[in-house]
């Protein structure tokens, strides 16, 4: 299935909604997911996964080492990440114990870099926010995180205009979606919902 960033987004942040995130994570699900498929990196299929897993809790406190009892949500930890962005303008390095799904937090750090001015890295890819060079994209499995900032980025890989997800990926982000639309009601059509009652194609 090959679609714009945009419809991507779209889809990424109404499946995230449906799967029971606020909306303002929804949100950042979707800008998250455009951000990986536009380096090809299949952010969507993360996402299709996470929002099918235990997920995971926020950070207990935003020291210089995040954790919690369990693994680490990368969605609600990223956001926090982004927040503390001029933490790495000073220099200064965050680490995350047992980030589920971690490559879901690289559009983050992406974030942070920009807000910072700053290359950051967390082992595995370095990044400005702009551009992405990436040695190797974890599983899905939790691993722990050290984001710092890097003084170069290196041969760098830049975004496209569009996204490939495999049938399945689509499927399951589809089927998440559909928990945000409302039922159709026999009030609903004849209000104007669809088409109503009448055929008038």
């Amino acid at each position: 299935m090959n679609l714009s960033l945009g419809e991507l987004e779209a889809l990424a942040k109404k499946a995230a909604r449906g799967a029971g995130l606020p909306w303002g994570l929804a949100e950042d699900a979707g800008r998250a997911v455009r951000w990986l498929d536009a380096f090809g990196l299949q952010g969507s299929a993360h996402l299709a996964s996470y929002l099918a897993s235990d997920r995971g809790a926020r950070p207990d406190d935003l020291s210089a080492v995040w954790s919690s009892d369990g693994p680490l949500c990368p969605i609600t930890a990223g956001a926090s990440l982004s927040d503390c962005a001029r933490r790495f303008s000073r220099g200064e390095t965050l680490r995350l114990r047992d980030v589920s799904h971690p490559l879901l937090i690289l559009p983050f750090v992406g974030s942070a870099a920009i807000l910072a001015h700053r290359t950051l890295t967390v082992g595995w890819a370095r990044t400005d926010g702009c551009c992405l060079d990436l040695s190797t994209a974890p599983g899905i499995d939790p691993i722990d995180i050290t984001c710092e900032v890097d003084t170069d980025l290196g041969k760098a890989q830049e975004p496209t205009q569009r996204a490939e997800l495999d049938a399945a990926t689509f499927e399951r982000l589809t089927s998440f979606a559909a928990r945000t639309y409302a039922p159709a009601t026999e009030a609903s059509r004849r209000l104007g919902a669809g088409a109503g009652n009448s055929d008038n194609d």
